[in-house]
């Protein structure tokens, strides 16, 4: 439902009103919503209690069913009732800007961005490996190439220059930023181990080259707040990042990792762009059969016409909305809790993909009667434009790949060329800055025409 900080303390003055002690409220919970208050807020006050169960309810999505319950169970309180009618009625507001604003967004639709990002193994063998984050990857691939998406991989299946490393997912994240409009989206996704660092709490995804000492050097992790920093520099508008994360427990030396910890951390940090997580704040991501269950349930709410109610695009709430529902049929059928946890700001809802099928194609459009039909030259120019089109991000992201290397290659070498006094050595690295220079010019000169 996403309250803001006003709406939770008038919902929790609400609560506490019209249940004044423990007992009434553990009553309507088990009565209303079968659910134990104990298990969600183990001990405090009444109003630290109702304050962790508004929090829990609104991560989780079901703050609409806890007022309803609530207003179930004592009908006559008025200020219940009042903030019930307010806050409801801000519900189907929202609910209503999500059915305008997407049509309004079709009209001008940028293109579609994704970095996909899998580890199953880990260098150091304090991380114990998964099986699926790989698989996950090249699923989600498959489905949003054929969703017009251009689609970047690192995974362990990939060889040295694509292996999901920090320093490549970070080069990555950097030159994407550098590519995007302000209508592009941008999508991330990581299935990997997270944790949090010792010292700080910083939620931080475990890629195949973290080492489980250094989690508190922040030269030596990618933080979530980190991804969503170089996912901000790009300027775009339309920024979704998910997290199929903490498959299972990390062996780093002490307690198995406070998934609680992580995911509310991951979630107080980010803001203005959309973060979907695999897991509640007290549970574990789990894997079955070839991928990761929340990959699993994203990729069919992706093929499916259903959930997207047979128009030509699906939005990130229609997402969220399926994979909640069937990762809660999933748990009582294998007795396994795990519900997706969102975190959507700014208004309406913002659109993931168009599909194939609702679009006309440019070549069938019909021929303009007064002036006939278009000539072979024209046809031939707009066909070589639209494939200059469709290569030019994947060539671009290429070559400034090749210039990030080049740079760091260049600043290497002056290095080496201020600290060294053998002037034959001199000689040869101002030789090797000459070539680097050129080089660099000349990809500079490619990345600007195109």
């Amino acid at each position: 439902m996403g309250l803001s900080g006003q709406q939770r303390k008038k919902l929790q003055e609400a609560l506490i009103n019209a249940f004044p002690n423990m007992a009434s409220l553990e009553q309507m919970l088990s009565f209303e919503l079968n659910r134990n208050l104990r298990a969600i807020a183990p001990e405090g006050s009444l109003q630290q209690i109702v304050f962790v169960l508004i929090q829990a309810a609104d991560s989780q999505g079901w703050t609409e069913d806890l007022i309803r319950a609530a207003c179930t169970s004592n009908p006559g309180n008025r200020l219940l009732k009042t903030t019930a009618q307010e806050l409801l009625t801000n519900q189907e507001e929202q609910m209503l800007n999500r059915e305008i604003i997407p049509a309004a967004e079709e009209k001008q639709k940028g293109k579609f961005w994704a970095l996909l990002v899998g580890v199953n193994h880990y260098d150091d063998r304090n991380i114990k490996q998964l099986e699926f984050c790989v698989n996950d990857v090249q699923a989600l691939q498959r489905n949003l190439t054929k969703l017009d998406y251009e689609v970047f991989c690192l995974h362990d299946g990939l060889n040295d220059k694509d292996a999901p490393t920090r320093r490549n997912v970070k080069t990555k994240l950097n030159i994407l930023s550098q590519s995007l409009q302000p209508n592009d989206l941008l999508w991330v996704h990581f299935s990997c181990h997270g944790t949090l660092t010792p010292e700080t709490k910083e939620p931080v995804l475990i890629l195949k080259d973290t080492e489980s000492s250094l989690l508190d050097d922040e030269s030596e992790v990618l933080s979530v707040a980190q991804v969503e920093s170089y996912m901000r520099k790009s300027g775009s508008h339309k920024l979704i990042l998910t997290l199929d994360a903490c498959h299972s427990g990390v062996n780093i030396g002490r307690d198995v990792i406070d998934q609680q910890e992580f995911f509310e951390n991951v979630h107080q940090k980010a803001e203005g762009f959309v973060l979907l997580a695999a897991a509640t704040a007290n549970q574990k991501a789990y894997e079955d059969g070839e991928n990761g269950i929340f990959t699993h349930f994203l990729l069919q709410g992706l093929n499916s016409q259903k959930v997207r109610e047979n128009k030509n695009f699906i939005t990130v709430y229609q997402l969220y909305s399926y994979v909640l529902n069937e990762l809660r049929k999933w748990g009582v059928q294998n007795s396994r809790l795990q519900f997706p946890t969102q975190r959507i700001e700014g208004l309406g809802d913002i659109i993931l993909a168009y599909y194939a099928e609702n679009i006309v194609k440019l070549n069938e459009n019909p021929v303009n009667k007064t002036t006939g039909s278009e000539s072979n030259s024209v046809q031939n120019l707009k066909r070589k434009s639209q494939i200059k089109s469709m290569k030019s991000p994947r060539e671009q992201l290429r070559l400034q790949e090749e210039l990030e290397d080049l740079l760091e290659e260049q600043e290497a070498s002056k290095k080496q060329y201020r600290s060294t006094i053998d002037e034959a050595e001199r000689v040869r690295l101002k030789r090797k800055l000459d070539n680097l220079d050129s080089q660099i010019t000349e990809l500079e000169g490619q990345i600007n025409d195109i």
